[in-house]
């Protein structure tokens, strides 16, 4: 079987408009696990909310196209 290595990304916006977005990926951490991808990613994404900043985590394998 492949082995995947995990990006955690949060698209992160200051309000609900689309053109407030922006997207920032975690790239000095990869994961092995989808599990701790997703941990690193509602890690970000709690932090953003915290600060005021609409937030949603997800994770992608790294190599796969879109």
């Amino acid at each position: 079987s492949d082995v995947f290595m995990w990006l955690a990304v949060v698209i992160a916006c200051q309000t609900f408009e689309a053109s407030s977005c922006i997207v920032m990926g975690n790239e000095k951490n990869l994961w092995y696990t989808r599990l701790e991808c997703e941990q690193d990613a509602v890690n970000m994404a709690t932090t953003l909310i915290s600060n005021g900043i609409y937030a949603k985590p997800n994770c992608f394998k790294v190599g796969e196209s879109a």
